[in-house]
Order: C-alpha cells, then sequence, then structure tokens
C-alpha cells in the first residue's frame, strides 16, 4: 500500500471531526468549561464558516500549493486545532475553543477539498476502492472517538484526548511533507452548482442537518432529559457511529443483492422513523436499539448522494462534490447552532427538538426521490 500515512490520516480526521460532540459532557461540566446549551451549539459556528470558505477556495489554494501543499495545510490546520483544545484546559475558557473549531474548520475543509483527487492520483486503477477505505476509516476514526474521550475525561485527563491526537497529526504531516509527491497542479471547475445538482444539494443540507442533530447533541439529550448515565450516552453514540460503519460494509459486501435506488429512497424515512420514536423510548436498551437502528438508516445516504450526483453531472464531478460537501457542511452548522439556540429561547425540549426533526427527513426523501429518478 502505497502511503500509508493518507489513511491513518482519515482514521484520525473521523476522531477530530467527532472530538467536541464527544466532549458535549465535559464542556457543560461546571466544574470545567460551564457551557450551556447555546454556548456549545455557538462552538460550531467558526467551524462552519471557516470549513466552507477552506472548501470553496481549495481550488484557489491548489493552483499556489498543488495537492500536497493542501492536504498538509489542512493536516497542519488540525493539529494546532486540537493543540490549542488540549491547552484550553489551562484557562477554561471559550476562546481558545472558538479558536480550535476555526482551525479545525479549515482542516476539515482543505483535507474534504483534495483527498478524492489524491486517491485518483496515487491509486488511478483502484481509485474507487481507495476513496471507499478513506471514508470508512473516517467512520471508524468517530466511531471510536466518544469512548476514547470519556476513558480520559472520567480519569481525569480529558486533555490528553485531543494532545495525543494532536500529536499524530504532526507525525502524519512530518512523514507527508518528506514522502508525498506533489502532484500535477489542477484548477477546480469555478462553476459552483452544476445543472441538475440543486436536488443533491437540497438532498445533503437536509442530511447534515438531520444527522447532525443526532451526532451533536445525542449526549446532552440522554443524560438531561433522558435520566441516563453519561456511559450509556457515550455508548449510545458510539452505536449510532459503528451502525453507519457497518451499513456501509454491509451494503457493500451484498451489493449484487441490494437494489440502491429502492434503498436510496426509503433511508430517510426510516431515519424519520427514528427521530419520532426517540423521545417515547423508555428504557435503556431501547434507547441504544433506536440509535443503532439511526445510523444503519443514516448509513448510505451520504455515499449515494455523491455517486448519484457523479453520475448525473458527468464531467462536472469536481463541481457537484464541492457544492454537495459545502450543503452538508452548512446542515452540519445549522443543526450545531440551531439546537442550542431553539433549547433556550424557544422553550422547546430537546426531545421535541428530535421529533420535528423528523419533518426535515421526510422532506430529504422527496429529494433523494427527485436525485435518483435519471
Amino acid at each position: 500500500m502505497r502511503q500509508p500515512h493518507l489513511f491513518f490520516a482519515s482514521l484520525l480526521q473521523g476522531a477530530s471531526f467527532l472530538i467536541y460532540p464527544a466532549s458535549a459532557e465535559l464542556l457543560a461540566d461546571p466544574s470545567l468549561f460551564g457551557l450551556t446549551s447555546e454556548a456549545y451549539g455557538s462552538l460550531f459556528i467558526p467551524m462552519l464558516i471557516s470549513a466552507l470558505l477552506s472548501a470553496l477556495y481549495a481550488g484557489q489554494l491548489e493552483t499556489l500549493f498543488g495537492l500536497k501543499g493542501v492536504y498538509l495545510l489542512g493536516n497542519l490546520c488540525n493539529a494546532l486545532s486540537l493543540l490549542v483544545f488540549s491547552l484550553s484546559a489551562l484557562s477554561l475558557n471559550i476562546c481558545p475553543l472558538i479558536i480550535s473549531t476555526t482551525l479545525l474548520g479549515l482542516g476539515y475543509g482543505a483535507i474534504t477539498s483534495v483527498a478524492t483527487p489524491y486517491m485518483g492520483l496515487l491509486y488511478p486503477k483502484t481509485a474507487h476502492l481507495a476513496v471507499m477505505v478513506i471514508f470508512t476509516l473516517f467512520i471508524l476514526g468517530a466511531t471510536l472517538c466518544p469512548l476514547y474521550v470519556y476513558a480520559l475525561y472520567r480519569g481525569g485527563y480529558w486533555w490528553v484526548a485531543p494532545l495525543l491526537l494532536s500529536s499524530a497529526f504532526a507525525g502524519v504531516l512530518l512523514v507527508g511533507s518528506i514522502s508525498l509527491e506533489k502532484g500535477r497542479q489542477r484548477l477546480l471547475k469555478a462553476q459552483l452548482l452544476p445543472k441538475g445538482g440543486l436536488p443533491f444539494v437540497i438532498a445533503m443540507f437536509l442530511y447534515g442537518l438531520t444527522s447532525t442533530v443526532y451526532s451533536n447533541w445525542i449526549i446532552i439529550y440522554l443524560v438531561q432529559e433522558k435520566g441516563q448515565k453519561p456511559a450509556v450516552a457515550s455508548l449510545a453514540l458510539t452505536l449510532f457511529w459503528g451502525a453507519i460503519l457497518f451499513g456501509r460494509l454491509f451494503t457493500i459486501w451484498l451489493k449484487a443483492a441490494i437494489n440502491f435506488k429502492l434503498l436510496f429512497r426509503l433511508s430517510p424515512y426510516l431515519v424519520a422513523l427514528s427521530l419520532i420514536l426517540l423521545p417515547l423510548a423508555g428504557s435503556t436498551y431501547s434507547i441504544l436499539a433506536l440509535t443503532t437502528f439511526a445510523g444503519l438508516a443514516f448509513s448510505t445516504i451520504f455515499p449515494f448522494i455523491f455517486s448519484y450526483g457523479n453520475a448525473r453531472c458527468q464531467g462536472q464531478e469536481v463541481a457537484i462534490s464541492g457544492a454537495i460537501t459545502a450543503a452538508f457542511i452548512l446542515g452540519f452548522g445549522v443543526a450545531a447552532f440551531g439546537v442550542g439556540y431553539i433549547d433556550e429561547q424557544l422553550s422547546l425540549s430537546l426531545g421535541q427538538i428530535f421529533a420535528l426533526s423528523s419533518i426535515f427527513a421526510v422532506f430529504m426523501g422527496g429529494a433523494a426521490y427527485s436525485c435518483s429518478s435519471r
């Protein structure tokens, strides 16, 4: 396997992407940061803005620095972000957290924009498989992150979690700067939204919104409103991401026996069902079962939006992929900040917000039908 550190970096990227949702409990801990729901949600605003900017201007950066330069810049931003998060233990102030999430957004946008082209450059004959592997490792990192953070938080060393990830990114940065080829510089298509791309952007925005309601708020919801232990809440988030991982692998394994179009069209309605049922769940086992079910329902929507989008917009794959990525980031940001605002300002409980989010999942089902109608 050439450049194996690229695959290790994908594992780290998944963990870093979930580091703040996985740290929700410690960020709300009165003895530490003591953030309110609205303050916690506000952390994702700079992450949203910086990720959008780095994704939108990745093409211009590529003409200046090449694929290697943009990739290394993304890893540098991630390493610095996690280092700042760790050092925030010295002040327990929100300001370092804002700097950290800003850098994390820059890193995410940059790496996401060039990861697929880099796989195509390094593995031209098996690019599809290489891309599938890096996305799978990303989900694996996200799956393991909550347990990793929880273990160190309960041990009284929460700051070690981002510090170790920062050190690992620094190692990837060092190896990559030595071993990676610069690659050809190519200008990404300037068209922001190709013709026929609107349904895919809408579908991905709604996917980003509904999936973030789960991934960012499930721990706080289960602890504060459902009265579950923090260990159970962390396990629920791990099961959610684990089910997404398993669902994708299972779909690949049984690809010959699965009607992809039917699965794509059905999945959003299964997401809606899970959002409605979760507030009604009473026992710990039913809660864990529903979060697992939700992960399975979400699992194939993300890759299907990309694959159908590339098929619809042939010749403009980079443009549509960039637009879809931006839509996901926007949906993520709206849910990350909006849920906290609604929870505190509109007097809606998180359980009610989960249930109402099912409406967006239904609209996502309509968009999925449009995406797969040709």
